[in-house]
């Protein structure tokens, strides 16, 4: 059985982060967006291999059509959706 997948919008201050990491933690795959590049990056340096990581304006449709095309392409399904 594969895994589950999570997908997480926003990464807050430290809170995203949090998840994540509880998440990955459990054995779900974790993936996880936000629209600011710094937060992006500091989440991709601390939790490298736990959890892909991808920005996008979370406002926006177009955004989070393109955070759940990406967990969907990267897993093929989402169990569960988390927003910050």
């Amino acid at each position: 059985m594969d895994k589950p997948v999570t997908l997480i919008l926003g990464l807050g201050q430290l809170t995203g982060e949090a998840v994540a990491r509880r998440f990955a933690d459990a054995g779900h795959a974790v993936i996880a967006c936000d629209s600011q590049a710094k937060r992006v990056e500091k989440f991709s340096d601390n939790l490298r291999d736990k959890a892909l990581v991808q920005q996008e304006d979370l406002h926006t449709r177009i955004g989070l059509k393109n955070c759940l095309a990406a967990a969907i392409e990267a897993y093929g399904h989402v169990d569960h959706i988390v927003s910050v």
